[in-house]
């Protein structure tokens, strides 16, 4: 859970909120696929998807840090199984159309997959790497998410 008296979000807390943003706007794009141009449609969901890689990306770094440690691999094989079923279902809908009846149930299996994996997280993924990384690790990978998130809200 984000520590909101922090003035500087750990990457833990970070994570969570690239998470929080890119299912808001999944929620989004699925309850309101009908009433969304085409190109709108299209231009949200390049965005979500670019946020989903984004954040497997960085979580990967943070994953990388704990890998090693035979207290974190049933979490972390959990993690990369939901995380190789994100990335087929972002595959297949890209192959769709927009207006397609599969494109919006492609966007709700999406989602379901994505709750999996945020429940993953915050009930074991990274309670055990908060346990198992070493506090110096943690800062390298939160200011190398950190860059590459402003880098990312510039462009």
């Amino acid at each position: 859970m984000i520590n909101e008296t922090s003035e500087k979000p750990n990457i833990f807390e970070l994570l969570e909120l690239q998470e929080r943003k890119y299912i808001d706007e999944l929620n989004f794009l699925v309850e309101n696929h009908d009433r969304l141009s085409t190109v709108e449609g299209l231009e949200r969901t390049k965005k979500v998807f670019d946020s989903i890689r984004k954040h497997l990306e960085h979580q990967d770094q943070l994953i990388a840090c704990g890998e090693t440690c035979d207290e974190s691999v049933a979490s972390i094989n959990s993690y990369k199984n939901v995380k190789k079923k994100i990335m087929e279902k972002i595959n297949q809908i890209v192959l769709m159309h927009v207006d397609e009846p599969d494109f919006l149930e492609g966007l709700q299996s999406l989602r379901i997959e994505v709750k999996t994996m945020a429940d993953l997280e915050e009930a074991r993924l990274y309670r055990n790497l908060r346990k198992l990384i070493d506090e110096k690790k943690l800062e390298a990978v939160r200011e190398a998410v950190l860059e590459d998130m402003v880098g990312t809200n510039r462009n």
